[in-house]
């Protein structure tokens, strides 16, 4: 072999090398882990946050309302047209949103996802429907559950009629299998979940439900029992404690009391908040939404930052 071959040979190893570095630290800084180029969750999800913040710094709100949802309900779509009062709203010096897309300073502090399901455990004709209505006059019963702390706990009743239903962010539907059910004895299975909280909703035992109730709820119950406590014309009835432990607005627990263990349909939402700012005790988030494979973008919210914190689950940057 002559000198010449050989430098050429040694050449090409060292190009090749490098270009192994280069798509090395390209995955690196997409967020991939380089087999099959699939960015990580932390990766793709701030990625469409980015989008999100430029589009409207930009003022873009046709490229801003491609990022969203392909289906949308009304109000949102109407902020996205020139000339409607939520139009305006999205670049007035006197609304938090533009405030925090205004004055992002290009990073993400925190990133949170957080999942919810819904699972339909009945339905029922609703007593009073509205004589407008041209809509169904039957109403679902769902049970809706959060994942808090690494487990699913229940976070509300919900009546949606089988319209509304179909514009509620659910993607990924039939999660857990239509069809009578039995209770698994696994904790982290949350028709397991629903078996235990009716049982215990029909035996009347608080100290069971109160650990499967998600944290806000809890906290909510526990400050109408306090209010209650201090007006002693108030005596609460063990009914009235379910009711409260049920349902925001009270009244939803003979529904689970009266579960038969049937389950209809179930839905699941996946949902990030991505940090972009935040001023006093509030956090600025860009919030998106897991639907058809893809992260899209829903709003800008301002939780309180004790609610944040409890909210989801942190991604770590990757």
């Amino acid at each position: 072999m002559n000198r010449h071959h050989y430098c050429w040979m040694l050449l090409a190893v060292v190009l090749l090398l490098a270009g192994c570095q280069n798509q090395s630290d390209s995955a690196a800084r997409n967020g991939s882990s380089g087999e099959g180029n699939e960015p990580s969750e932390y990766a793709a999800v701030t990625n469409v946050a980015r989008q999100v913040v430029e589009a409207w710094q930009n003022k873009n709100f046709d490229a801003l309302f491609a990022l969203t949802q392909q289906e949308v309900p009304e109000e949102i779509r109407e902020r996205f047209q020139p000339g409607g009062e939520g139009y305006q709203e999205m670049t007035s010096e006197d609304e938090f949103r533009w405030r925090a897309v205004r004055d992002w300073d290009g990073t993400f502090p925190s990133v949170r996802v957080h999942q919810r399901m819904g699972i339909i455990i009945g339905k029922r004709q609703r007593e009073n429907p509205d004589p407008l209505s041209v809509g169904p006059a039957t109403e679902m019963i769902m049970v809706n559950l959060v994942r808090e702390d690494g487990r699913w706990k229940y976070a509300d009743m919900y009546f949606p009629d089988e319209e509304e239903l179909e514009f509620q962010e659910y993607s990924n539907r039939n999660i857990v299998p239509s069809g009578m059910s039995k209770a698994s004895g696994d904790e982290a299975d949350p028709v397991n979940l629903l078996h235990v909280l009716a049982g215990a909703f029909r035996d009347k035992d608080l100290e069971t439900i109160k650990p499967l109730v998600m944290r806000e709820l809890l906290e909510d119950y526990q400050r109408r029992v306090a209010e209650a406590a201090e007006n002693s014309s108030v005596d609460l009835s063990p009914d009235d404690h379910l009711s409260m432990l049920s349902s925001w607005e009270g009244g939803a627990h003979q529904d689970l009391m009266d579960w038969d263990g049937e389950i209809l349909d179930s839905r699941m939402l996946k949902e990030a908040w991505v940090t972009i700012g935040g001023e006093g005790d509030e956090v600025y988030v860009v919030e998106l939404l897991y639907l058809d494979g893809r992260w899209v973008f829903s709003d800008v919210l301002s939780p309180l930052k004790q609610d944040y914190e409890h909210w989801g689950q942190e991604l770590a940057a990757q």
